[in-house]
């Protein structure tokens, strides 16, 4: 997710697959932000298709929350979102209250703050701040690992401005997909433990 200065992208926007596939989801009118785009979303659900069913997922920084929604939709068991900004957090919770779902929890926090006291294990992580600087991704990569986040096996999906350098993981993750856009890298990791 990025924030924009300027309103380019407009104030509804799908979901690519699973049951709710082309389901709207209503923007804020007010914060000028692009979700990850529609077709880098199908790459990474195609990417992780076989290990999205009945898994925890964890969205940090989730914005509109286009990344853990398109996991409900997928039938993801369970998605908890992080996101400070409480309007963004309403309208998540008015979009998928809209859909019937109950299987989430939105918490209104600094992701950061957050991971750095220990309280669940996931299957999957959405990591996809609205900043420029690495070293808030990298801070949440160690905070995931340290504080025991993930599962024994589990994915970890980075998206970053190309601009930066590759994030900093440790030796038991391995890249499983990388692509890169014009402006963005994105990273899809397995880890083992």
């Amino acid at each position: 997710m990025i924030f924009l200065k300027k309103k380019l992208y407009k104030n509804k926007i799908s979901i690519i697959g699973g049951k709710w596939k082309n389901k709207k989801f209503i923007l804020s009118k007010r914060i000028y932000l692009r979700p990850t785009l529609g077709y880098i979303r199908e790459t990474l659900f195609n990417w992780l298709e076989p290990f999205v069913e009945n898994a925890y997922c964890l969205d940090c920084f989730s914005g509109t929350g286009m990344l853990g929604s398109e996991a409900l939709s997928r039938k993801a068991k369970y998605v908890v979102f992080l996101d400070k900004n409480i309007e963004l957090n309403n309208i998540l919770s008015q979009n998928l209250k809209h859909l019937k779902c109950n299987n989430y929890y939105i918490i209104n926090t600094n992701t950061i703050k957050w991971l750095n006291n220990p309280k669940l294990s996931f299957d999957i992580v959405f990591i996809d701040p609205p900043y420029i600087n690495i070293k808030i991704v990298n801070t949440v990569i160690n905070f995931l690992e340290k504080n025991f986040f993930l599962k024994k096996k589990s994915w970890i999906y980075i998206e970053i401005n190309k601009k930066n350098l590759d994030p900093i993981v440790p030796n038991n993750w391995m890249i499983y997909r990388k692509k890169n856009t014009k402006n963005i890298s994105y990273y899809l990791y397995e880890r083992n433990n």
